[in-house]
């Protein structure tokens, strides 16, 4: 005889839409595609269970207090203290380490914007009266009971308030809603398509604790909504009562789904599996994971192997979509910026021969050799020296030449969650004259490290990078690259009469390292008169790029255009749906349009030039993988800290 087959809700609700996606979950027992967006409302959830945990007084109670149900002569029992909660002392809502949570052994946690937010709500729903404390109210009401024979359901609700003449029962679910879905936000009005007394969640658990009771009438069910962004309406509730003959059509309807999915369970191949009710299946919540399966470009065992690999990747540096935003007193530079900003607008006297002469030391009015180590030390891409590299990240993991340690998209480790380079971190290194990833051949993984050596005939131009010719994520730069006749060049320099030092040209500037001298001679006679550009030169005012104001707004200052990054969106949206041959931007597929953001990243600051880009406060997965994607290529960025 087989096992009992536990079904609940949400395998309800995935049932009633696709079958296949079911059994692709359930039988076949496919992994979880990780989910960062869900930890904003797992942190806010929590926040709200240990304020509604507290008695009257705000204490944790003892948990074996009982609440009689005159009506029913049946008895509730009182709420166990929480982990981490002493009996008698007062609740701590924001204990440490709120904002992080733990789930299946991988930790995430909330930004400083969306912690500052959820205190913020958590404070609104107490003063508004969203949740209470009190009145019999069970905190995570667990449900079970048998739906038919060989199918049980299981559940938890968020708050049940058992009836109390002449009130019915009641259920309370939190809900968090981003700002791209205020359209499917339930409803009050019961012409609505989003009518709340429809929602399928809410009417399993009506019917399954009417059933546990013995209740026969009907039951208030209540969504309170709270908003993942600055939202001026802050959170609020809808209320719905759920007529008994509603409640008891759907259990209905319930016991028919789990005779079908006894049926499924047997089914041995996915293929023979019914597939989505309707067209627009597919696409909800952000995309079926399983649409590369049902469209045969993996299999199941594939399908399984990369998602290991991502989870697998995934820890092993920060989430991208939780980790905490680097704030803006981190990103300053601990220099003096006085000091920067005198040493910018000071321009230097442009250095005679014989300063040149002195500083350079010439033995002798002849050739000389330069050392096999003068490279290193005088730049030669332009008087642009190397960028420093970037320090190693905890575990012991070197950073490639091309990584950026302030990279959002990679957090500094030069390939993204695919284990490709990361696109940023080579726009970066390209324009900052550094070796990128196409100047080596790479081989390895996040799990296995990666090593990369020169291509052959990249050999001279990372010579003149100063870059090394191999590295390793275990072991950083094996050795400096060399070309492929290491020969030194050989500069020569006419020694000029030290009575009457002849003056150098303004473009015969020659960029030398802080503290060091380079036994050379140069040939000051076959220096060209070109004047170079302000590019070349390094000085002039930077052209103006894109700033970025996160959950801030701009009072006054110059006056540039400005948009939200909503409205960005929607612009880019209709470009990128075209470019990758699809109706809508949101038909693509949630990872594949947010890689497409990334890889545009360059492209689409260009375009936006002196654009003020505002991003009220914390926003949907899309607009906060377009944040992240501009953040390398902005000229200022402003967040705001409550």
């Amino acid at each position: 005889m087989a096992d009992p087959l536990t079904i609940s809700a949400s395998q309800l609700a995935t049932a009633w839409d696709c079958e296949r996606k079911w059994w692709l979950e359930r039988v076949a027992r496919l992994p979880d595609v990780p989910k960062g967006y869900l930890v904003f409302g797992t942190v806010l959830h929590a926040c709200l269970e240990r304020w509604c945990s507290a008695d009257e007084q705000g204490r944790v109670p003892s948990g074996d207090g009982t609440v009689l149900d005159l009506n029913q002569n049946v008895y509730v029992s009182g709420n166990p203290p929480l982990v981490g909660q002493f009996v008698g002392h007062p609740v701590e809502v924001f204990p440490p380490g709120w904002e992080e949570i733990e789930e299946k052994g991988v930790k995430a946690r909330v930004t400083p914007n969306e912690a500052a937010l959820i205190r913020r709500l958590v404070e609104q729903a107490v003063e508004r009266g969203l949740v209470q404390r009190g009145d019999g109210r069970v905190l995570e009401r667990e449900l079970r009971l048998p739906v038919i024979e060989g199918v049980n359901l299981v559940g938890f609700v968020d708050v049940f308030v058992p009836r109390c003449s002449p009130m019915p029962p009641q259920i309370d679910d939190h809900k968090t809603f981003g700002e791209s879905s205020t359209r499917f936000l339930k409803q009050k009005d019961p012409t609505s398509p989003n009518y709340l007394g429809k929602d399928e969640q809410l009417l399993t658990y009506c019917a399954a604790t009417s059933l546990i009771d013995g209740w026969d009438g009907p039951v208030v069910v209540r969504h309170n909504q709270f908003p993942k962004f600055d939202d001026p309406r802050g959170p609020r509730s809808v209320e719905a009562t759920v007529p008994a003959e509603v409640w008891a059509e759907h259990w209905a309807r319930v016991q028919d789904t789990a005779a079908r999915l006894l049926q499924v369970r047997d089914i041995k191949k996915w293929d023979d599996v019914p597939g989505p009710y309707g067209s627009d299946v597919c696409q909800k919540y952000g995309g079926c994971p399983f649409r590369e399966i049902c469209g045969r470009r993996t299999t199941l065992d594939g399908f399984r192997a990369s998602i290991e690999q991502r989870k697998a990747e995934s820890g092993t540096r920060p989430n991208l979509s939780t980790a905490p935003r680097r704030r803006l007193d981190q990103m300053t530079n601990t220099t003096d910026i006085f000091a920067n900003a005198r040493r910018r607008g000071a321009a230097p006297a442009q250095p005679t021969t014989a300063a040149v002469a002195a500083a350079v030391t010439p033995p002798a009015a002849h050739a000389v050799s330069a050392p096999a180590s003068a490279p290193a030390a005088l730049p030669i891409n332009g008087g642009v020296a190397p960028a420093p590299a970037a320090p190693a990240l905890p575990g012991g993991y070197a950073p490639p030449p091309w990584a950026n340690p302030s990279c959002t998209a990679c957090h500094g480790l030069g390939f993204n969650s695919k284990g490709r380079p990361c696109p940023i971190c080579d726009a970066l290194a390209k324009r900052s004259k550094r070796p990128t990833s196409s100047m080596y051949l790479i081989e390895g993984s996040m799990q296995d490290g990666f090593t990369a050596v020169q291509r052959p005939e990249k050999v001279a131009e990372l010579f003149a990078l100063s870059a090394p010719e191999s590295w390793s994520s275990k072991g950083g730069a094996v050795a400096p690259a060399q070309p492929i006749q290491p020969k030194p060049a050989e500069i020569v320099v006419t020694e000029q009469p030290a009575a009457i030092p002849a003056p150098v040209a303004p473009s015969a500037s020659v960029a030398l390292p802080l503290n060091q001298t380079v036994s050379v001679q140069i040939d000051v006679s076959q220096q060209s008169t070109e004047v170079p550009s302000e590019e070349k030169r390094g000085r002039g005012r930077p052209k103006a790029g894109i700033t970025l104001l996160i959950g801030c707004a701009q009072m006054k200052g110059p006056d540039r255009p400005t948009t939200t990054v909503q409205e960005l969106l929607q612009k880019l949206g209709v470009e990128l749906a075209k470019d990758m041959g699809a109706a809508s931007y949101w038909e693509l597929d949630a990872f594949k349009r947010r890689d497409r953001i990334r890889q545009k990243a360059e492209i689409i600051a260009e375009g936006l030039g002196r654009t003020v880009l505002l991003v009220p406060g914390v926003t949907d997965p899309d607009a906060s993988a377009l944040v992240a994607a501009l953040l390398p290529f902005a000229d200022l960025v402003i967040e705001g800290v409550r």
